[in-house]
């Protein structure tokens, strides 16, 4: 799932050239939940620099509306924090040709709110 890839994904107002926050990229994916992050994911995937070597926030949205819509593996179990969805995946980073296997929790809150963190954190 590389940025090049996954543009043919965006609507037309996404530039990949230009850095967007994790809500702008779900409302382009098409997702109409509020998103947060905890500082741990942020750290892991590299979003806490204002230009990040890390991970595509719009390919994270589009892997999110996959398992929202039952088209990407996942598993589901229920947590302190709510009913949790676990995924791992390969992506590659920003400005690089690195892969990196990644690991996912999101928890579904209510109010299409979505919470995504790293499994550890459970």
């Amino acid at each position: 799932m590389n940025d090049k890839n996954s543009n043919s994904q965006r609507s037309e107002g996404y530039s990949s050239e230009e850095l967007q926050d994790l809500q702008t990229c779900f409302r382009a994916a098409g997702l109409p939940y509020s998103v947060s992050v905890s500082p741990t994911l942020a750290t892991r995937f590299g979003w806490l620099e204002a230009s990040p070597p890390g991970v595509d926030r719009y390919v994270v949205a589009w892997l999110v509306s996959h398992v929202m819509n039952g088209q990407w593996s996942h598993h589901k179990r229920q947590t302190q924090q709510g009913e949790t969805l676990f995924l791992w995946f390969t992506a590659l980073l920003n400005n690089s040709a690195k892969e990196a296997d990644l690991q996912l929790a999101i928890v579904l809150g209510k109010k299409q709110n979505l919470h995504l963190a790293h499994p550890d954190e459970f």
